[in-house]
């Protein structure tokens, strides 16, 4: 379990996230939603260490010191940016092999490719050639290539057509199944709250349990 202690993000004097508290079961879906600006990428900076926080997380129990990326990463829990962090001059194979040469555990790229059919065709185009919709799905394979426990989205649908967004809901959904938790955020009107197992709203850096 991932639980959440308190977080607090500040820039300057501003306190854009504001002693947030939460705890993420395996495996649960969890969705974090609020308008622009209420605080859910600058929460999800603070919890993996990208940008100056205060507050405690701990992983089953434990306490992480010194949260980074590469630490996260080691205990299972993957964010998936919003900007997606992809090189426009990389093949889609090329992205997964260069996931491979930092893991131990390695995966079979094509495999993982053919979560979704729409890429059966691009495996050996350059990423620059993808539609929004395209990026996205890479991206997400990208992540699930890490083998996490706990895979966080930000933002996953933005600026995604409805089809696309279908493809990747339906994907995401199965991903239980695997015993990996989801934790999402995005706008309110995007999501089903029934499909989620709890849900929080952050406005203005304040957190409300809805669900």
């Amino acid at each position: 379990m991932l639980e959440v202690n308190n977080l607090s993000v500040r820039y300057g004097g501003f306190e854009a996230v504001k002693g947030i508290d939460l705890k993420i079961k395996l495996p649960e879906r969890l969705l974090i939603y609020g308008k622009h600006g209420g605080g859910k990428t600058s929460f999800l900076k603070g919890l993996f260490g990208t940008t100056k926080s205060s507050g405690e997380v701990f992983f089953n129990g434990k306490l992480i010191k010194n949260r980074c990326p590469e630490i996260m990463l080691n205990l299972g829990i993957t964010l998936v940016p919003e900007d997606q962090s992809i090189f426009p001059s990389l093949t889609l194979l090329e992205h997964l092999k260069l996931v491979n040469s930092f893991s131990n555990n390695k995966v079979q790229p094509i495999g993982l490719l053919k979560i979704f059919p729409e890429l059966n065709d691009l495996y050996h185009e350059k990423a620059y050639v993808l539609s929004g919709g395209q990026v996205k799905m890479l991206s997400l394979v990208i992540g699930l290539a890490r083998q996490p426990r706990i895979l966080v989205l930000d933002e996953p649908f933005a600026g995604v057509a409805e089809e696309a967004r279908i493809r990747l809901w339906n994907v995401l959904l199965n991903l239980q199944k695997e015993n990996i938790s989801l934790v999402v955020t995005g706008e309110e009107n995007v999501f089903n709250l029934k499909e989620f197992d709890s849900a929080i709203e952050l406005k203005n850096g304040i957190s409300r349990q809805e669900k």
